[in-house]
């Protein structure tokens, strides 16, 4: 029995002398698999995506400005001349995009003013009537992200926010939304 705990003595001693603890081995393959499982479990949901961003139904679409509409688009937009510039082609260089909403509020309900908040962007005053009006944003993150957040600010306030589907939030204060679009082609040069 004696010459049995010597020799277990022995085994621990070697093993300390190595620098390795008898089943920390599995303590490093435990964390080792978890790095693995946390890096496909994580990263592709803080990745950007380079093509057309995929949504479940349901989830709130902005739309986008056309060429055709940008001039309107611009007049719903509070701003300094230098801010414009980014969303008007130049010779050399590509507008950024603007994204669209339509902002009414509920049948029956008070009306009562709000303003929409996207990225750093905070929209002029608006007053939702029964009537929809248009009012252009810049998107509220980069645009090749696809992805980012409207708020709305407002006190007692019942939007109806029509993305794609509506949005109807309560206003008190400030209320949120994740939205995503299909990021396409975003710059056509006006020189070619």
């Amino acid at each position: 029995m004696f010459q049995e705990t010597q020799s277990t003595a022995h085994d621990t001693d070697r093993a300390r002398s190595r620098g390795s603890v008898p089943g920390m081995w599995w303590l490093a393959l435990a964390t080792v698999l978890c790095a693995i499982g946390c890096w496909f479990w994580l990263i592709p949901a803080v990745s950007s995506p380079t093509g057309n961003v995929a949504t479940a139904p349901g989830d709130p679409v902005l739309a986008q400005v056309t060429d055709g509409d940008l001039t309107n688009a611009v007049a719903t937009m509070n701003g300094t001349p230098d801010f414009f510039t980014r969303f008007k082609p130049g010779n050399r260089t590509c507008a950024e995009p603007l994204a669209w909403v339509m902002v009414s509020r509920r049948s029956g309900e008070m009306a009562g003013s709000i303003r929409i908040r996207s990225g750093t962007y905070i929209s002029p005053l608006i007053e939702p009537s029964d009537v929809p009006v248009r009012v252009a944003l810049p998107y509220p993150a980069p645009y090749e992200t696809g992805r980012g957040t409207l708020s709305v600010l407002g006190s007692g306030a019942r939007p109806i926010i029509a993305l794609m589907p509506a949005w109807k939030p309560y206003v008190s204060g400030m209320a949120s939304v994740p939205v995503m679009w299909d990021v396409g082609k975003k710059c056509a040069r006006a020189n070619g």
